[in-house]
């Protein structure tokens, strides 16, 4: 038996497919057809409309952890496409269906239990990504395409061998069964095997030293384009890639490894951003040093740590959205493109101030109290010396927060344009806006959300 569910997605598509021919209608119809197919997707997931008797626990791992990441992933991708609609993507009708295909890369990444598997998920959305940073032609973007093209195939080939190196040593690559494994039955192979499969995650999470393709990638593309690179690879890889470190917790030395990548990357990314007044490249350094706290918290490999760490991230993700959806709609690329927003439409300037200051990390916040947490929890795992550097640094890191700021509220107006957000970039900013206001009064809602990816997960 079908879930009831699947009618109401086939009747949703074929409507979208008919008005995809009606050109007044095409890009918003395929919009739809994305919004709806994600939502009512992840209805059906939960539900198990088609798992009895198609499901292969060798390859495939349908958990509680892996659906819950799902809804919340896509819950944000549905208010993300709302920002589309009439901005700068609004001309290009592929790129829905790109992001479809990405999304269900995305899905099939989230429930993997084989590195092959995985590898394909993997494989999938990054060659949408290929297409969709080179959706926009002009030299920068053709720069950025190939860039990403080189830089994520050796990712892919350090992926490769790794799992040949695992092969060869365990003769299995499922997640389940080096899960078990012994620490004593690793030799060197099977370790640096390892090594490079992470290494591939860190070139996708844009840690340093293989952070170097994301600001031209990032400068290079449209802003709906960057706003989609800085949230949504970030989100579903951190929380799979955390899933996976637990299953390789007895690789010597990975922890290591870890902290002193996610150490070089709030350093790089801190002292990149200093001399930034591009603001696409700008929050590419800021991508870059977040991703190195994320890091460092999944080097603990503890329920706290885990707990803190989905913390962060949904706060992350929330504070990327209320700035990127402003960046969407004013398309403004240089922070002197910033003066006059605050004369002009004071109401706009603040809905951008709040989650640039949320990302700074500046009280009472909540992004503040990620910060905090993640600081502390260093601290209290006999890590004084890395507690006091990311300390230090989200201090420094305030300046270029500061700055952008500066231009957009303390400048004289001249004479531009005012600029007004459509209904759906409306809902969008106001939404996250009243978000970030209340969990930085209430976080008790955040901390139950976090509590239960941590208790699924372990």
């Amino acid at each position: 038996m079908f879930n009831p569910l699947i009618y109401f997605l086939f009747t949703f598509v074929s409507i979208n497919w008919f008005l995809i021919f009606i050109p007044a209608f095409q890009f918003s119809s395929f919009n739809w057809f994305l919004i709806w197919t994600c939502l009512l997707s992840s209805l059906l997931i939960i539900n198990h409309p088609f798992i009895d008797g198609l499901y292969l626990a060798a390859t495939l791992d349908i958990s509680s952890y892996a659906l819950l990441v799902l809804f919340i992933f896509t819950l944000f991708f549905i208010i993300f496409l709302y920002t589309l609609f009439e901005s700068s993507v609004s001309n290009y009708k592929e790129l829905p269906t790109l992001f479809l295909i990405a999304y269900f890369g995305f899905t099939t990444l989230m429930v993997s239990n084989d590195l092959l598997i995985l590898y394909l998920s993997i494989e999938l959305f990054s060659l949408t990504f290929y297409l969709i940073t080179t959706i926009h032609q002009n030299y920068y973007t053709t720069e950025a395409g190939i860039k990403y093209f080189i830089y994520n195939f050796l990712a892919g080939a350090f992926y490769l061998l790794g799992c040949t190196l695992i092969y060869l040593d365990y003769g299995s690559i499922n997640f389940t069964i080096l899960g078990l494994l012994e620490p004593t039955l690793s030799s060197a192979a099977g370790i640096f095997g390892f090594i490079f499969i992470i290494i591939s995650f860190l070139f996708k999470l844009s840690i340093a030293p293989f952070h170097f393709w994301t600001p031209d990638v990032y400068q290079g593309v449209l802003y709906p384009i960057t706003a989609y690179f800085t949230i949504f690879p970030k989100f579903i890889i951190v929380t799979f890639f955390f899933k996976f470190y637990l299953y390789i917790l007895y690789v010597p030395y990975l922890n290591y490894l870890l902290m002193f990548c996610g150490i070089l990357s709030v350093f790089i990314g801190t002292i990149g951003a200093f001399s930034q007044y591009n603001i696409k490249r700008l929050f590419a350094y800021s991508t870059i040093s977040n991703a190195g706290f994320l890091i460092i918290l999944i080097s603990l490999g503890t329920p706290l740590a885990s707990q803190y760490l989905f913390f962060y991230i949904l706060t992350y993700i929330l504070a990327n959205l209320g700035v990127f959806t402003v960046l969407i709609n004013a398309n403004i690329s240089n922070m002197l493109g910033l003066k006059n927003i605050f004369i002009n439409n004071p109401i706009y300037a603040l809905l951008l101030t709040l989650p640039v200051l949320s990302l700074a990390g500046l009280p009472p916040l909540v992004g503040f109290l990620a910060k905090f947490l993640s600081i502390y929890l260093i601290f209290n795992n006999n890590l004084i010396f890395i507690a006091v550097f990311l300390l230090i640094f989200s201090i420094l890191s305030l300046f270029y927060y500061l700055r952008f700021i500066h231009y957009a509220l303390f400048y004289e107006a001249r004479e531009t344009e005012i600029i007004i957000p459509n209904l759906y970039q409306s809902y969008v900013i106001i939404g996250t806006s009243i978000g970030l206001l209340f969990f930085s009064f209430n976080p008790g809602f955040l901390f139950l959300t976090s509590s239960v990816f941590s208790t699924l997960v372990f």
